[in-house]
């Protein structure tokens, strides 16, 4: 009997858990798109390429290549 009701049991929770997540990763989304964030994430991307191109640069610079 406990076997039977495990996997129906095992099943509900499984849709309720993944419909939490896909709940949440839209709410999510629609924080991460509003401009505010993505401007944030521009800036933060710049600054990631430019401390990339700054590291090459004086990567360069030590080799003497």
């Amino acid at each position: 009997m406990q076997f039977l009701l495990m996997g129906p049991l095992y099943a509900l929770l499984s849709i309720l858990w993944f419909t939490t997540i896909v709940l949440l990763l839209n709410y999510i989304r629609k924080w991460l798109m509003s401009p505010k964030v993505q401007n944030i994430i521009d800036k933060a991307r710049g600054l990631v390429l430019i401390g990339f191109g700054l590291n090459m640069i004086f990567k360069v610079q030590k080799t003497g290549s």
